[in-house]
């Protein structure tokens, strides 16, 4: 029998993956559209001397610009790089005998 929280978190962390690859869409399509895309043609992983890819500051500040509405809800994120719309919980079990069992955040 499948546990049921590790079913349900996956559900989320698959709902989370697809937000972020529809973002990456949408900021690919707007930098297209504008024609502000920077060429990625002369980056080479393989050459010491490569220089770094102009377009990745561009691409992070249309990320921001801009939001998706997806479907964890509407992801967006500030100048800072935080989305503010969402809000983690982080639970971890304890299991001792001088603390007993229980959930502690």
């Amino acid at each position: 029998m499948l546990n049921v929280s590790l079913f349900l978190s996956l559900q989320i962390t698959n709902r989370y993956i697809y937000d972020t690859v529809l973002l990456l869409a949408n900021t690919f399509h707007r930098k297209l559209e504008d024609r502000k895309w920077h060429s990625m043609a002369s980056l080479s992983c393989i050459r010491k001397n490569s220089k770094p890819w102009q377009g990745g500051k561009s691409m992070l500040e249309t990320v921001k610009k801009f939001g998706v509405s997806g479907l964890t809800g509407f992801l967006e994120f500030t100048d800072n790089g935080s989305n503010p719309n969402i809000f983690f919980e982080i639970l971890g079990t304890n299991y001792g005998e001088d603390r007993g069992r229980g959930v502690s955040r």
